[in-house]
Parts: structure tokens; sequence; C-alpha cells
């Protein structure tokens, strides 16, 4: 069944507010469970125009915007530091491409047309997935969300970037003279944060990857905290080049806790449980009421 975006927006709003989980969406919409690559195509193009929001879990309609009467004049005695603008923060690079392409695509009409045919030195812009064995897929950006339009990507040819990464692919002869590709851009990277169990021998230590996806080992500091055989959260260094390397910040004690694999899961998907840098500076000067 194809839907479009009215179809999700129109099921957002039947919500009134409560919102809508990406299961829960799927069922009201009648949509079998391999059509959530599309659905999610759609909520991403909503969000990023700002017709929809999300926690990392619930979808809801976003509130028309209304104008807010201004604040009453602020008296000479009681002045307070107006406080540092935050940077605009940069739009996930998936959903600046899924707007634009779904804008193209209302400019061109309804009609669909088909996947063209790729070349050598063709370039795709998408999500990469590896498998522990170290290779990959590049699943365009831009598309039915059809496996048969992912461009597979040997372990050579992954460049550094990490599954749930945005790439850049160029289309390349592989063996057999089957068509390939390999990774000549990371656009975003998405995945910051990873949990694993460390290990220390002698100098050195390392965080073995929870996520079978991740296909190395994490090198990080000794942690005065962290016992062999425990469960760590790291941050990653991913504007380090060489082998992938981060930083012990969490100790979160033995193995077998089912958090851990929702953690696991969310962190995967690129979502984060702290704060950066620029909103916990913002949210330093909120004056205290």
């Amino acid at each position: 069944m194809n839907i479009g975006t009215e179809e999700v927006l129109a099921a957002l709003r039947t919500a009134r507010g409560k919102g809508l989980s990406l299961k829960s969406l799927q069922k009201q919409l009648n949509l079998v469970s391999g059509a959530s690559q599309p659905l999610r195509k759609i909520l991403a193009a909503l969000i990023a125009e700002g017709q929809a929001i999300t926690d990392g879990h619930i979808y809801r309609a976003a509130k028309p915007t209304q104008k807010s009467a201004p604040p009453p004049a602020e008296s000479a005695s009681r002045k307070t530091k107006p406080p540092p603008k935050e940077p605009m923060r940069k739009q996930p690079a998936a959903l600046v491409e899924g707007a634009r392409a779904r804008r193209e695509q209302q400019k061109s009409g309804p009609a669909e047309t088909p996947a063209p045919q790729r070349k050598i030195g063709g370039l795709v812009t998408g999500v990469l997935h590896l498998k522990a064995e170290g290779y990959g897929f590049v699943s365009p950006l831009i598309g039915d969300g059809n496996r048969e339009n992912d461009l597979f990507v040997p372990p050579q040819h992954v460049k550094g970037a990490l599954d749930g990464d945005v790439v850049l692919a160029r289309a390349i002869r592989g063996r057999d003279n089957r068509l390939a590709g390999e990774v000549v851009e990371i656009v975003e990277r998405r995945r910051q944060l990873a949990l694993g169990i460390y290990q220390a021998r002698g100098e050195g230590a390392w965080v073995v990857p929870h996520d079978r996806n991740l296909v190395e080992n994490i090198h990080v500091a000794r942690h005065t905290g962290a016992h062999d055989g425990e469960m760590v959260k790291v941050r990653l260094h991913r504007d380090q080049p060489g082998a992938l390397s981060g930083e012990v910040i969490a100790v979160l004690g033995n193995r077998g806790n089912p958090k851990f694999e929702i953690l696991a899961s969310a962190y995967a998907e690129g979502f984060s449980d702290e704060f950066d840098p620029a909103t916990r500076g913002a949210a330093e000067h909120i004056p205290e009421q």
C-alpha cells in the first residue's frame, strides 16, 4: 500500500497530542511490516519541515505557531545579562536530503519514475548498514526503500564509516565484474556513543562493542573505576583518524541488564542521553525564577 504525506500527517493529528509510535502508526495506516522504511522517510521529511516532532520514540503532529504577547518591560533596577545566542544546529543530513527529494518530487508531479540504473562512477547518498563480517550496504535516501536499490560495500571500502552513518558512496567494479561501492565521504557521523565490555591488559585498554555491527574494538585509556568484564558507556572520538577510539564516560556494572539492549539500540540510531556542549552552555545562562 502506497502512503503519502497527508495520510501520515492526518493519522498523527487524530492522536490529539498523545502521539503514536512507529509500530502504532503502521497499524493505524494498515501497513505491512516491510513498509517501515518509506514511513520513516515520510516522518523524517515532516520533522524537517516542522510539521511533526518526535522524542525518538513517539511521533506527534506539530502545533501551529501562535504569536505570543510581548513581555512586560523590565525595570531599570532589575536588569539581567542576556544569555549568549545558541549557535544554530546543523540539520541532520538524512532529514535535509529527504526534504529536498520530496520537494523535487512534488514539482515533478505525483507520477512515480523507475530508479535509474547505476553506472561505474555514479554517486549515491544513503545510510550505511554494516554487518558483523565487515561489509555493508548503502540504502539511498532517495527512492522507494526497496532493498534492490542498496549498494554493496566491501570491507576494504568502508573507509572508517560506522553502522548508521550517512555516507556518499561511488559505484565501482567489484569482484566478477559486479557492481560494488566505496565510501568517498562521511556526510553525517550519526553514532557518537556506544556500549561495550571493558578489557585491560598491561598499559592498554579497549572496549568490546555490545553492538555486533560495530566491527572493531574501541581503544580507550585505562579507567580507574572500571574492571574487566564490566559494561561501560563510551563516547566515540569520531573526528580522529586511524583505529576506532573513544573514552569511557560511565561504568554501568555487570552485563545482563535488559536496559543495556535499549541503550545500545538507541545509540545505534544516533540518539544520545547527553546534552551537547552548546546546549549545556545555554542552559547555564537561563535565569532562576
